[in-house]
């Protein structure tokens, strides 16, 4: 739990001893997510509204995302996608490093035949890696510097996959709109 993360030393970043101190006050405070907001049947910001019991508009959102960014137009390629601060915390290094490799793919079955879309803004470092990753991988990568809550909601309801590498945090925001996507 993210109480038993904060009181290691590994995850209390110096305050663990205060926090395993005051044990017997700490508790946990999920997150939550307004779902009338995040519900794909009757979100204002994507194209094709669709829900789990029909979900044949989702395709309508993939292609929309496609075209608003410029990715190619390829229904059977999987988006996957990245939204968040770029900072180290969340990971974004490791997408950098894995960047070549899940492009090009390899001999144990990863095909390379994907596109990635990050969104976020943040450490300086992080914001040219996006740019360069866009730039040197037209029509495959989209690296959106900066944040609109609209672009969000179009990207969580058009990818196929959201990827979170978020080194310590108990649980983000995006997972749980992509869970109702």
């Amino acid at each position: 739990s993210y109480k038993d993360e904060i009181m290691s030393l590994e995850g209390g970043f110096g305050m663990h001893d205060t926090a395993r101190a005051r044990e017997y006050h700490l508790d946990g405070i999920l997150n939550g997510i307004d779902i009338e907001e995040w519900d794909p049947s009757k979100d204002p910001h994507i194209s094709h509204p669709y829900s789990a019991a029909n979900m044949t508009n989702k395709t309508g959102c993939k292609q929309t995302l496609q075209f608003l960014l410029g990715l190619e137009q390829k229904p059977d390629t999987p988006i996957v996608a990245f939204i968040g601060r770029l900072a180290p915390q969340k990971g974004v290094d490791l997408i950098e490093q894995i960047l070549g490799w899940l492009l090009a793919g390899d001999h144990l079955g990863v095909t390379g035949d994907v596109q990635l879309v990050m969104m976020g803004s943040g450490d300086g470092h992080y914001c040219e890696f996006l740019k360069n990753a866009e730039a040197y991988n037209k029509g495959r990568v989209v690296g959106y510097v900066g944040f609109t809550p609209e672009m969000e909601h179009k990207i969580i309801a058009g990818a196929d996959i959201l990827i979170m590498p978020s080194k310590y945090e108990p649980c983000g925001l995006p997972q749980m709109y992509a869970q109702r996507y």
